[in-house]
């Protein structure tokens, strides 16, 4: 049974629901901006369950298994390019681990503008003998078609985006990003305004990055503890000024 959050008509809605269930409730043409983390088909395991509602034991990502991520994407651009105005931004986070595999998958449904790069500053860790420490993660730019999207904001931005990455005390998801970087996107893509939607909406940071600057939301979480965890941030408006950097 899917839960939902609703601010006002006015403002966002967040629901407990996989998104192929309520993206029919969507307008067709009215996206302003898809903003979206799918699971990156990596199996993502990470002890740094912090929230204490969360259950003992490692944090895993729903639908990270590689076959069922891709299918998970391609429902996800097939079912929202209609609800897309023509001249929406697109932005898909991805890996290098998978960009190879997710490109094609994409490429069907929107026209992939630039493979933008969100450089941490922080590096992680991994193998600490015989590889570079991993410091980055791309971010898909993408218009419905060649010709279609509308100018990004002034001043033009590089195509290297620097915001520090969230440490693990500050984390409520585990690969959640900094509202800071989600913010300068939906800045320079939306319309006063403009409704940004977030499929995949994890601990609500692209939802919660749109409420800040007066945008209307639309989201869906299928894991019911990340969803509570969105709901409380979307209620608190403290947490609206937390992850600035």
């Amino acid at each position: 049974m899917s839960q939902t959050y609703l601010m006002s008509e006015m403002e966002g809605i967040l629901y407990h629901a996989d998104f192929r269930d309520r993206v029919h409730e969507l307008a067709d043409g009215s996206v302003d901006c898809l903003i979206t983390d799918p699971p990156y088909g990596i199996n993502y395991k990470s002890d740094r369950r912090k929230v204490a509602l969360f259950k003992d034991g490692d944090a895993e990502i729903v639908g990270d298994g590689l076959e069922e991520s891709l299918v998970l994407l391609d429902d996800m651009c097939r079912l929202m390019r209609p609800k897309l105005k023509s001249d929406a931004h697109i932005y898909i986070f991805t890996t290098w681990r998978v960009v190879h595999l997710v490109v094609p998958v994409v490429s069907r449904y929107f026209y992939v503008k630039n493979c933008l790069v969100w450089d941490k500053r922080v590096h992680g860790s991994g193998d600490l003998a015989h590889d570079y420490a991993p410091q980055h993660e791309f971010i898909l730019y993408c218009w419905l078609d060649k010709d279609s999207g509308r100018p990004l904001a002034l001043p033009r931005p590089t195509n290297v985006l620097p915001f520090i990455r969230l440490y693990g005390s500050q984390m409520s998801h585990p690969t959640q990003k900094p509202l800071a970087l989600l913010q300068f996107l939906i800045e320079k893509s939306v319309p006063s305004g403009g409704l940004v939607v977030d499929p995949f909406a994890g601990s609500g940071t692209t939802l919660v990055a749109a409420k800040s600057l007066g945008c209307r939301y639309w989201g869906c979480e299928v894991d019911r503890e990340y969803y509570e965890v969105a709901k409380k941030r979307l209620e608190d408006d403290v947490q609206l000024k937390l992850d600035v950097f």
